[in-house]
């Protein structure tokens, strides 16, 4: 990916390519690669408008560009617009089912943390958190595909 400094000499090469074809006289074909050249960089311009870095997307390390901060209030800011459709659309809520949720993880923790003092490792945290992150991921794609 081009920096801004690599686009602006790119920039000034193609103003110069096309200030000599009008001025200079030579083959037509010649002005026409010039012209080429233009277009060729517009497209670039356009995909990587087109195209931006999703920093909210993990990439294969699992990491990602947002802090962990960020990525809460984007996950409340998420999960308070999906209330908000769900009410505006007459679905009951589904607060009391977070709420169960919560009560068995809740329970689920108490006996992981009981298993733990008692010598025996935790049950896949590492799983259940990679769980998470792969919800989290497929909700703001969801979220992206919705937009677009």
């Amino acid at each position: 990916m081009l920096h801004a400094d690599s686009l602006f000499v790119v920039l000034c090469g193609l103003c110069a390519d096309d200030l000599f074809a009008f001025v200079i006289t030579m083959p037509m074909l010649h002005r026409l690669s010039c012209f080429r050249d233009d277009l060729i960089f517009f497209i670039f311009l356009y995909q990587k408008w087109a195209y931006r870095v999703d920093y909210t997307r993990t990439n294969e390390f699992g990491a990602s560009f947002l802090s962990e901060e960020e990525k809460a209030r984007i996950e409340e800011e998420d999960r308070k617009e999906r209330l908000a459709k769900e009410a505006a659309a007459g679905v009951p809520s589904t607060a009391a089912a977070a709420a169960a949720g919560s009560a068995a993880a809740a329970s689920e923790q108490s006996s992981s943390e009981a298993a733990a003092a008692e010598g025996q490792p935790k049950a896949d945290s590492e799983d259940e958190a990679d769980a998470a992150v792969d919800e989290a991921t497929l909700r703001h794609r969801s979220q992206l595909n919705s937009v677009d």
